[in-house]
């Protein structure tokens, strides 16, 4: 996610936005549905496609099973101030080429984006193909002194 090449000019790194883009073809004979929601790292409740519908911000669509209407995207950016706030500029969202290597948040409470799909029925298979695609928009600051070297 984060290019080694920058952290060889700049210090820190922030995420600033993250376009989410999924595409969901339903393959099966049941109505499938799919969201998308932000939440804690650490919240495990949100496993469901009607856990995501009741978070905040959230946006769901259905694909119905007839050729033609099978076919459904979502896409949304969510900005990190309108997630974070103020907090988003303090150095605890500063991430150093060390820290952009792990695979989990720094902090568990950082917020993260949900997407789930499923059968629109109770009790319903679903089946169905999913392609995600995420976009981080991130800002690079503070210049590393190249004279020290």
């Amino acid at each position: 996610m984060f290019t080694p090449q920058l952290y060889n000019l700049y210090q820190y790194c922030r995420v600033t936005a993250v376009s989410v883009r999924v595409e969901l073809i339903n393959e099966g004979v049941n109505t499938l549905r799919i969201a998308m929601c932000t939440g804690p790292y650490n919240d495990a409740s949100v496993t469901t496609v009607p856990d995501v519908i009741e978070k905040p911000r959230s946006i769901w669509k259905l694909a119905s099973p007839v050729s033609g209407q099978n076919h459904v995207v979502l896409s949304k950016t969510w900005h990190t101030q309108k997630e974070l706030g103020n907090p988003v500029y303090s150095n605890t969202y500063w991430v150093t080429s060390s820290q952009s290597t792990s695979t989990t948040p720094l902090d568990a409470n950082e917020p993260v984006v949900f997407v789930v799909y499923g059968a629109n029925a109770t009790g319903g298979t679903a089946t169905g193909q999913v392609s995600i695609r995420a976009t981080y928009h991130m800002q690079y600051f503070n210049l590393v002194n190249q004279s020290a070297t």
